[in-house]
């Protein structure tokens, strides 16, 4: 696997095909006072033309748009709040959808 360069917050290396888990934290509709925690996980890539990204956003156990990325600089987010849970090749069950 093609190392990103980079360290999660625990300071493991990251590489393409890692799997990083984050915590988040959304407002409640309808009163937006309320903050609700949420565990989320993502798929590291490298891309020749776009760099390091993260694909395959797992929302609360669902998949989500990947707009959510758009808007963050990736090298602080994933050395700041992600932690690596395993990989593709070895733990997929960690991308997969509980309803």
């Amino acid at each position: 696997m093609q190392s990103t360069g980079l360290k999660d917050k625990n300071n493991n290396e990251i590489y393409a095909g890692d799997i990083v888990e984050f915590e988040d934290e959304i407002l409640e509709m309808p009163d937006d006072e309320s903050v609700i925690g949420t565990i989320n996980r993502a798929v590291i890539s490298i891309d020749v033309v776009n760099g390091i990204q993260l694909k395959d956003f797992m929302f609360e156990g669902a998949v989500s748009e990947n707009d959510y990325f758009e808007y963050i600089d990736i090298k602080s987010f994933l050395r700041y709040d992600c932690e690596v849970k395993g990989n593709i090749f070895e733990s997929s069950h960690l991308l997969e959808v509980t309803e």
